[in-house]
C-alpha cells in the first residue's frame, strides 16, 4: 500500500471493540469497511499526512475487504482478497473442510446466491502478526434476513493472512456458531444462535 495521503481523515471518537458496516449506511459505497477501519487506524495514531500503514494495519484492512465483501454477496472483491492457492483452507458454520481456491470460492458463490439477505457486525477484532503471516479473531454478530423470517447468530471466527510478497491474502477462514445462555431459561440451558 506504501504512503497514504492521510490529511483528508478526521478525528473521531471509534470504538476500539466494534466494527458495523451496516450501521454506517451504503449509499453504493462499497467500501464503507475500508474507510470505517481507515478512519479508526488513522484517529488511534492520530495521523495528519503521510502515514505508513504496519502489517497489522494492512491485514485488519483486508480482513474489513473480506466482511465488506461478504455482507454485499461480492464474489469479485472475494477474488481480491483470498490467495488463489490449493492450499487454502475454509470451514463455515456446521460445514466440513473445504481446501483449495476452486472449493472455497464456489462455496462462497453458493452461499451468496441464497435469497438470504446478511448484515454483519464485528466486535472484538484482535489482529497480530507473526512473520509472513496474521491472524485475525473476532465474533461476527449475523443477522440473516429470509423471505419468512429473521434469524441472528454469533460466530467465533479467524482468519489467516498470508504475505505473498506484494500484499497480505487471505488463505484461511474458519467459522464457529457461539453458544449462548437463553434469556428465558436459567443459566444452565444452552443453544446455538
Amino acid at each position: 500500500m506504501g504512503d497514504i495521503n492521510c490529511e483528508h481523515w478526521r478525528h473521531s471518537e471509534s470504538n476500539t471493540n466494534c466494527y458495523s458496516s451496516s450501521s454506517a449506511g451504503r449509499a453504493g459505497d462499497s467500501f464503507i469497511a475500508i474507510r470505517i477501519l481507515n478512519e479508526y487506524i488513522f484517529s488511534q495514531k492520530n495521523i495528519k499526512r503521510n502515514c505508513v500503514l504496519t502489517n497489522k494495519d494492512k491485514i485488519l484492512l483486508q480482513n474489513a475487504r473480506f466482511y465488506e465483501a461478504f455482507e454485499n454477496s461480492d464474489l469479485n472483491v472475494l477474488d481480491v482478497v483470498w490467495s488463489h492457492s490449493s492450499n487454502v483452507k475454509c470451514i463455515h458454520p456446521g460445514w466440513h473442510l473445504l481446501e483449495g481456491w476452486d472449493a472455497v470460492r464456489e462455496s462462497w458463490q453458493n452461499i451468496f446466491h441464497s435469497d438470504n439477505t446478511m448484515k454483519v457486525s464485528l466486535r472484538n477484532v484482535s489482529a497480530e502478526v507473526y512473520g509472513k503471516l496474521g491472524i485475525v479473531t473476532l465474533v461476527e454478530e449475523i443477522t440473516y434476513k429470509t423471505l419468512t423470517s429473521i434469524r441472528t447468530g454469533a460466530i467465533m471466527a479467524t482468519n489467516i493472512f498470508e504475505f505473498d510478497g506484494e500484499e497480505w491474502k487471505m488463505i484461511h477462514h474458519h467459522g464457529s456458531p457461539m453458544i449462548v445462555a437463553e434469556e428465558e431459561e436459567s443459566d444452565d440451558k444452552y443453544r446455538y444462535n
